[in-house]
Formats: C-alpha cells, sequence, structure tokens
C-alpha cells in the first residue's frame, strides 16, 4: 500500500461525484422541456421548445455555450409582434422569426450579449421565433422566405 489513508481517497472520489452531478444536472435541464427537430436550411437542429410564459422569459439565459445543431424554439399561442432580449446572456444568438405558417419572415445575426436591454422585435405579427448559436444562418443560408419544417 502506498502510504494513503482511506480518508485520502474520499476527497477525490467526493469531487468527482459532484462533477458528475453536475453535469448530469445540465443534461436534465436540457431534457426538462420537450424538443422537436426542426429543418432549417437545410439542417437539422434539435430544439427546446419554450411554450408557457415562464419558458419563454428563462430561453436560454445562464447558457455559456449550445452545440452547432441545438437551440431554442419559442412557441407562441397566436401571432404578435415578438420581442426578444439577450438578458443573462453568455453566448452570442441568430434570431429568426415565423409566422403562423413557419416562414422565416425576419432575421436576426451575431445577436451580442452585450445588446441587453436593447429588445430585438419582429416588423409583423410571428407566432415563432427560433434561437441557434450565432453563425448558423449563414452557415445553413437561411434568408427571409425559407420554409422551415417542424
Amino acid at each position: 500500500m502506498s502510504g494513503r489513508s482511506a480518508q485520502g481517497f474520499k476527497r477525490p472520489a467526493a469531487v468527482l461525484l459532484a462533477a458528475v452531478l453536475a453535469l448530469a444536472g445540465m443534461s436534465i435541464w436540457w431534457r426538462g422541456l420537450a424538443h422537436t427537430d426542426v429543418q432549417v436550411g437545410g439542417r437539422r437542429y434539435d430544439l427546446q421548445i419554450a411554450a408557457t410564459p415562464s419558458a419563454r422569459t428563462a430561453g436560454l439565459s445562464g447558457r455559456h455555450s449550445l452545440a452547432a445543431d441545438q437551440g431554442m424554439l419559442f412557441a407562441f399561442t397566436k401571432p404578435a409582434i415578438q420581442c426578444m432580449w439577450m438578458k443573462d446572456m453568455y453566448m452570442a444568438l441568430d434570431m429568426l422569426w415565423l409566422d403562423h405558417d413557419e416562414q422565416v419572415v425576419h432575421l436576426e445575426t451575431n445577436v451580442s450579449p452585450d445588446s441587453y436591454p436593447k429588445k430585438f422585435c419582429s416588423p409583423q405579427p410571428t407566432q415563432y421565433v427560433i434561437e441557434l448559436p450565432a453563425g448558423q444562418v449563414a452557415q445553413a443560408s437561411i434568408a427571409d422566405g425559407l420554409q422551415v419544417t417542424f
């Protein structure tokens, strides 16, 4: 035996357990809301659905990163002028506003967390907003008029 006491092994094990639980909590957070696969510009995205007022208020705030194929779908009960902000955000986003037919009618790209408290609003009534990691609009060639498939 190396001379290390049994107690010496407990501390690293406790730290490892805490790290595993923290990662599991992040995974549960990601899976805590319903998801949908969405086709946008020939790419597939795994989007969390924010369909309740509290989920829409929280949005992606507090997140430090997203995989390139992840994002959030804000689903509203009826078309209206929808405004988004970057409160408590740590990463830049691309935002897509969709009408009730799931067609892109407005885009904002590379929206910085530093833009808060500025609001970004649709110029016409929309029913959905999709937030993706910054750069996805350019990479997927997303443009006004593009049909999105839920």
